[in-house]
């Protein structure tokens, strides 16, 4: 170990490297005594200078190297012989003598206009092509030193796949476009926020990418990062990407399938909205929450399982996924917004009885399957019974005298017809939620939507549903409904009050042994 650099090896074979300044031949023999192994090196913000044969003969496939490089010195890659890519940043001046010789699987590589000097034999034929831009000084190079140069904006075309477009990505990552529709996107950190259409990067080529490969060592999918792709295929994410942002693949309108890795926990809203193509998603077991809209106009998604750590499904997350007729939800789930399945008209809903996922699917009529015992539980339904009596066969015109009946609790309503040569008799009777008298209305009764006594989260779950429907005016709230919902007690039905019943639940659960109106008033300080 050296005083100010600090070597971190990861379990996929990459070596990150920090340094103060300037790494030398001394890194190099470490790095050979001690990471044999290592087949990727990511070196660190703050190195300004690559010294001479630092990183000589290491069996390195792929480097990525910081914008605060200015010098790359003499053969501080020779004889690499296993160097397949390398991203050089645009704050480098100057390419030492055999700096790349000896690199044989060394195809191809971008040099930035920055470079003003480059030594001899840093780069060899017929192993190298150099990729640049056309005046610039690596295009003289190439030309003195026999070696094929490529004009990285107008995309010549050669025998093999060209690279049509490539760039930075804010401070810490590179792309390429590669003439065969393969976006290529490396190096170590976040990808940046302002990422849209409109950017001249990448994004330029979005009719023509069908294939998106983010190397390990890019932490996030930003935003928008994709957003329009229409002819977008295929997407290759690795462990190092932690979250991918809103709209990050909507209406990606190629896009069948997607696997995404364990490291990523949320995906936010609108991510994969209108990929009308979409068939398939494997979401991983780290995933937390599903954002508002996220598969929203997936029309071709026929099932999808939502991983056993989710606990909310946002709102419209699955409308109009026409085809969708299979999602699992485990018991984790407490929460599904509103919309969440709207206009899904195939779908069944499996889980475990009891559960939340069963009593949303008995609120919205979706039929609910056990995963456990394979039963299908139907929605509640109105039972109907007629009985027709005839007493008589000859039918003729006369007046008919109607009468009826109603109970409150069960409802029967009964009508007698009689004419003159016959009596009929037809009865129906239906469950309603209307009783003989107003319930008792007293302050532990606040927040326990269920009436089991208890404020929990599922009750939070019943106040969201319920404020969903009061808000599309699909119905008017009871003075039952606004005494119980009305937690923090202003006056009206709102989102806010289910965040006071789990509050309440959160410190039960840790002991609280009082009811929740107590809680309000002496914890919270609301007037009861």
């Amino acid at each position: 170990m050296f005083k100010g650099c600090i070597f971190d090896m990861r379990d996929d074979g990459t070596l990150v490297l920090t340094a103060e300044k300037e790494l030398g031949w001394t890194h190099r023999d470490y790095i050979y005594d001690n990471f044999p192994e290592c087949k990727k090196l990511v070196v660190n913000k703050g190195v300004i200078e690559i010294r001479n044969q630092a990183f000589e003969g290491c069996g390195f496939e792929e480097v990525i190297l910081p914008n605060t490089i200015t010098s790359i010195g003499n053969r501080v890659f020779g004889g690499c012989s296993d160097l397949k890519t390398i991203t050089i940043p645009a704050s480098v001046v100057s390419i030492g003598d055999s700096a790349f010789s000896d690199c044989k699987n060394l195809k191809s590589v971008i040099i930035p206009d920055s470079v003003t000097s480059i030594g001899v034999r840093a780069f060899e034929f017929p192993y190298t092509t150099i990729y640049g831009r056309k005046g610039s000084y690596a295009e003289k190079y190439a030309e003195e030193n026999g070696l094929t140069f490529v004009d990285k904006d107008a995309g010549e075309k050669t025998d093999n796949t060209i690279i049509v477009r490539s760039g930075n990505i804010g401070d810490d990552l590179f792309f390429t476009v590669e003439s065969n529709g393969v976006l290529t996107i490396s190096g170590n950190g976040d990808m940046p926020k302002n990422i849209n259409s409109s950017w001249s990067g990448y994004p330029s080529y979005k009719k023509n990418i069908t294939s998106v490969i983010i190397k390990n060592g890019v932490t996030n999918i930003c935003d928008n990062a994709f957003e329009f792709h229409a002819s977008l295929e295929t997407i290759t994410i690795p462990e190092s990407v932690t979250s991918i942002g809103s709209r990050a693949f909507s209406t990606c309108s190629s896009l069948k399938t997607i696997t995404i890795p364990d490291s990523v926990t949320s995906i936010d809203a609108y991510a994969f909205y209108d990929c009308t193509a979409l068939e398939s998603v494997e979401l991983p077991n780290s995933f937390t929450s599903i954002g508002n809209s996220a598969f929203e106009k997936c029309s071709s998604l026929k099932n999808i399982k939502i991983p056993d750590n989710v606990t909310s499904i946002g709102k419209k997350a699955f409308e109009l996924c026409q085809s969708l007729e299979k999602i699992i939800i485990p018991p984790s789930v407490i929460s599904i917004e509103s919309y969440a399945f709207d206009k899904c008209d195939l779908l069944r809903i499996y889980g475990y009885k009891d559960s939340y996922a069963q009593q949303y699917a008995g609120w919205l009529k979706i039929p609910f399957v056990d995963i456990e015992s394979g039963e299908v539980i139907g929605e509640t339904t109105t039972t109907t019974t007629m009985t027709t009596t005839t007493t008589s066969t000859t039918s003729t015109t006369a007046p008919v005298t109607n009468t009826g009946s109603t109970t409150s609790g069960t409802q029967t309503t009964s009508a007698v017809q009689t004419g003159e040569s016959g009596t009929s008799t037809t009865s129906t009777s239906a469950t309603t939620v209307t009783g003989t008298s107003e319930p008792e209305l007293t302050p532990d009764k606040i927040g326990d939507l269920d009436g089991d006594g208890k404020a929990i989260a599922t009750d939070a779950a019943l106040l969201l549903k319920l404020y969903a429907e009061l808000s599309s005016g699909s119905s008017d709230a009871t003075t039952e409904e606004i005494y119980i919902c009305d937690v923090n007690r202003n006056g009206k039905i709102e989102a806010g009050d289910a965040a006071f019943i789990l509050k309440y639940y959160a410190e039960a659960s840790g002991g609280y042994d009082k009811t929740i109106d107590v809680y309000l008033k002496e914890v919270l300080k609301i007037a009861i």
